[in-house]
């Protein structure tokens, strides 16, 4: 359920907008996927980049794997034990100012959401505590979570003999506790009179709890309704719930300077970073030129805050910061993808597994082509499709006929790619061809990749994959079409020149292996 409640069902909002959201309305926030989930994302990849390039510098020596380990696998574990044990803190604490009516009443009322400022009577008109139906064992968690128990000693009839017994009974409380009491006289104490105990029943030692004070429990001072505190207090909030006044001053005091060294070392190393890529890279560029990065990153950080400090909400300033990191790391989402492939190939090729000097595309994808190809690419990209399955084989009717295969494939690749334009333009009449006609547009550039794929088999080109060939298919199918034009054109040229030169060579004189060569 709690996977529920944090997915993108809260983007639907409430019940009565109309788009499906929760019929009961118990639901998160609609900004939970906003504010926390792509937050996050983009806050960790826009420092990606720098901190790569920072770990890179103090990892020089290491192993790849002592590398992985120290900036990913422990880290994250780190991450998961943190947000695991101050997370469930936090739901903890919350759903206690829940149930002990803190949060309630503090917005009936415009009270407190601290506890410790409600005095017990306070707490008891309002509702604000507990009413269990047994008194609370003051030796377990402070008094909360569990029933006394105390032991009983009585006279009970077991055959012939009378025996004395003890049992531990529940403390019952309250009104009604004569009732529960499990001490009572009852009928089978009676029918004990005349029996093997007659006469060593004790009436003091019955109706031990038959006049027990009232079972309310106020909550505790350490109780506070977080969920009417502001993002920057919520922390301190948790941390001051562990002890004393002193205590949790002393916890507060400790966790503002982690922040303090948390942001300074982060600022430095970021700062470094920016420094080195505008020295072109020098590992070691001037001080003061640094500490001008670090000046800009802190004004840029107050400018920030300060735009938001007009908003009604208390926390505009810290949004706005964190809508900036959000814009700045989109970019780098994708820089990080061809990191993490190139880091594949790169571990591959050190292994062994692949050579480093594997043949590749005559050129990069995204290089000048020749300019009549990439037109008819763009115009016409169905001509170059169907002349490089005819080239190649291997699909569908080739076995019939090369040229046929060409022009089939050919003539549905072009009808899509006019198809998707044509339905995109109808989207100024209904939207919803908008989706038909990138629906058709993904299926034409996953043939277009799958062509790749082909050309790469065929060619022997070891550079590149599946994934990639798709990838290159749907969002640079112009570009894919030209690239492998232009191959197959130079690879056919190379080949026929080289069988022209060894039909035009002489033949090696062949010498019998037997003579000596020296004679």
């Amino acid at each position: 359920r709690v996977g529920f409640f944090c997915d993108a069902w809260e983007r639907l909002g409430s019940k009565d907008l109309g788009l499906g959201g929760a019929p009961d309305d118990l639901g998160g926030g609609s900004s939970w996927l906003s504010s926390w989930t792509m937050f996050y994302w983009g806050w960790w990849i826009s420092w990606g980049p720098f901190v790569g390039v920072f770990l890179a510098k103090i990892s020089r020596g290491r192993t790849l794997r002592q590398f992985i380990v120290g900036t990913l696998i422990i880290p994250l574990i780190y991450s998961c034990g943190w947000m695991g044990i101050f997370g469930t803190e936090g739901i903890r604490m919350q759903r206690l100012a829940d149930a002990g009516n803190l949060c309630t009443s503090a917005a009936n009322s415009g009270g407190s959401s601290y506890a410790a400022t409600y005095t017990t009577a306070e707490k008891e008109l309002l509702g604000m505590g507990w009413n269990p139906e047994c008194v609370l064992d003051p030796v377990y968690h402070d008094g909360y979570g569990q029933c006394k128990e105390e032991a009983w000693t009585h006279k009970t009839p077991v055959g012939d003999s009378c025996v004395e017994t003890t049992e531990w009974v529940t403390v019952p409380c309250g009104p009604t506790a004569h009732e529960t009491d499990p001490t009572r006289w009852t009928l089978a104490v009676d029918d004990s009179i005349s029996g093997p105990c007659a006469g060593q029943l004790d009436s003091e030692n019955y109706d031990l709890y038959s006049n027990q004070p009232n079972c309310f429990v106020p909550l505790q001072d350490s109780v506070v309704c977080l969920y009417n505190q502001g993002t920057t207090d919520m922390f301190f909030d948790q941390i001051s719930s562990y002890g004393p006044r002193g205590f949790s001053d002393f916890m507060s005091v400790l966790a503002l300077v982690c922040l303090f060294f948390y942001f300074v070392t982060s600022s430095d190393s970021g700062s470094m970073i920016v420094d080195m890529i505008s020295a072109n890279g020098f590992a070691e560029p001037p001080l003061p030129q640094r500490i001008l990065w670090s000046a800009m990153e802190g004004l840029c950080a107050i400018s920030l805050l300060l735009s938001g400090r007009n908003l009604p909400d208390s926390d505009g300033s810290l949004k706005a910061l964190q809508s900036a990191s959000l814009i700045s790391g989109l970019p780098y989402t994708f820089i990080l993808f061809w990191c993490a492939q190139s880091l594949y190939l790169l571990v591959l090729e050190e292994a062994g597994d692949i050579s480093k000097d594997r043949k590749a595309f005559r050129k990069f994808i995204l290089e000048f082509y020749e300019p009549l190809n990439f037109v008819i690419a763009c115009v016409a990209p169905g001509y170059h499709f169907g002349v490089i399955v005819s080239r190649i084989g291997g699909w569908p009717l080739s076995g019939v006929s090369t040229i046929a295969s060409g022009v089939v494939w050919g003539v549905g690749i072009q009808l899509m790619y006019l198809w998707s334009w044509i339905l995109l333009w109808c989207t100024l009449l209904t939207e919803v061809w908008s989706i038909v006609a990138l629906t058709i547009f993904i299926g034409f550039g996953t043939a277009v990749g799958f062509l790749r794929t082909n050309v790469r088999d065929k060619h022997k080109i070891k550079h590149g994959d599946m994934l990639t060939d798709l990838l290159c298919g749907i969002f640079l199918p112009m570009f894919a079409l030209s690239q492998m034009v232009d191959h197959i054109d130079t690879d056919v040229e190379i080949n026929e020149s080289t069988v022209r030169e060894k039909v035009a060579s002489p033949p090696e004189e062949v010498r019998d292996p037997r003579t000596n060569p020296h004679q």
